[in-house]
């Protein structure tokens, strides 16, 4: 985002995605020493069978991530070094986690599709992160609203971070997705127009109203949206 002129929220956490290939005895060595000498405290993984995903959080050292989310779907690369101890992680968590989310057949394929590549590090850009937001959003939203104990900052988090990744979207640009990510992509958009309380000034995306900013993601996604929705 700095290389377009945009101002960069850091993150404290890390979200890994793991290709079958990447997966070695050698990689999982390093990793688990990584994980020892950062200290951290919490470790956790999911106790689903396979896809599995694990969950590091609190290091002793704090020049380490925060939080560290590993995904992988074929983890027999990844065996914890002997020794670890790792606890369940709660479902009701596990569901809204980003990396839980890549648990989903068309959303895995859908990030596979879209990696990008720099000194030989893949990571995704802004393409695929805004629907992985918007779903991330749309089910955070959902369980607070049946009661579930959810952090309205988080909630927030993953709505302003689409709104901020919008504004690198070129006019130009445009993204074919799955009729599923459409689908949830539409109710997302929907519910950020009825949305009265976003204040894009708060979020130092200057003078643009929020249904310029859903039209434009609509745009690039090739999203159809309500006439009353689009404005």
């Amino acid at each position: 985002m700095e290389e377009a002129g945009l101002e960069f929220r850091a993150t404290k956490d890390l979200d890994i995605v793991l290709h079958v290939e990447a997966l070695t005895p050698a990689f999982g060595e390093a990793f688990w020493k990584f994980v020892e000498d950062g200290g951290y405290e919490i470790r956790q993984a999911s106790d689903t069978g396979k896809p599995i995903f694990y969950r590091f959080q609190k290091p002793a050292d704090d020049r380490y991530p925060a939080m560290v989310e590993l995904f992988a779907r074929a983890p027999d690369g990844l065996q914890p070094a002997e020794g670890s101890q790792l606890t369940p992680i709660p479902l009701d968590e596990a569901v809204s986690s980003l990396s839980a989310i890549l648990l989903d057949e068309v959303y895995y394929a859908f990030i596979m599709a879209g990696r990008r590549e720099v000194d030989g590090l893949p990571w995704v850009g802004e393409d695929r992160l805004i629907p992985l937001k918007a779903i991330a959003w749309l089910e955070l939203t959902a369980r607070k609203e049946q009661g579930a104990q959810v952090d309205a900052k988080d909630v927030r988090k993953h709505l302003n971070d689409v709104l901020r990744l919008s504004q690198l979207l070129a006019p130009a640009t445009r993204i074919p997705i799955d009729k599923k990510i459409g689908a949830d992509m539409t109710r997302f958009l929907i519910a950020v127009s009825a949305d009265t309380s976003i204040d894009p000034k708060t979020l130092q995306l200057g003078n643009v109203a929020v249904t310029e900013l859903v039209a434009r993601i609509a745009q690039a996604y090739e999203i159809e949206l309500p006439a009353k929705t689009a404005g």
